[in-house]
C-alpha cells in the first residue's frame, strides 16, 4: 500500500504539488487567524483590568455577618502585595410588599420577588 502511495505521487507530481500547497496555505491562513485573535484577546482584558477598578470580588454568602469582623477580613487582604484599595459593603434580598395590593388568598400581601438591599460605605470606590 505505501508503494502504491509513492507511485502514484511520483506521476501525479503537478496534483501533489497544488493539493500539498493548497493545505499549507489553508493552514497558515488559519493558524495567522487564530493568532490575531488571541492578540486582539489579550489586547481586551489587558485594558479591561486596567480601567476596571476591582480587581477580586469576594464574597462569604454562608458567613454568619453578626460574628465575622470585616475589620479582621479587611487586614489580611490588605497585606498582600499589590492591593491598593479595599472596599466592603453588603447585599442581602429583602421582602418587599407590593403597594396598594390587597391580601391573597392565604391572607398574606404579595411580594415583589428579586429585590436586594445594598449597602455601601461612605467614600467608597464602588
Amino acid at each position: 500500500m505505501f508503494r502504491y502511495a509513492i507511485k502514484r505521487i511520483m506521476r501525479g507530481k503537478g496534483m501533489f504539488l497544488s493539493l500539498f500547497l493548497s493545505v499549507a496555505l489553508a493552514s497558515t491562513l488559519f493558524a495567522g487567524i487564530l493568532q490575531g485573535a488571541d492578540a486582539i484577546g489579550a489586547r481586551s482584558l489587558e485594558q479591561i483590568f486596567q480601567s476596571a477598578p476591582y480587581d477580586i470580588i469576594d464574597q462569604a454568602s454562608d458567613k454568619n455577618i453578626t460574628k465575622t469582623r470585616i475589620l479582621d477580613v479587611e487586614n489580611v487582604l490588605g497585606e498582600i502585595d499589590g492591593v491598593t484599595h479595599i472596599d466592603q459593603f453588603i447585599w442581602a434580598p429583602v421582602r418587599v410588599y407590593e403597594p396598594g395590593a390587597g391580601l391573597t388568598d392565604e391572607g398574606v400581601y404579595p411580594t415583589i420577588e428579586g429585590v436586594y438591599l445594598v449597602a455601601i460605605p461612605d467614600g467608597s470606590k464602588f
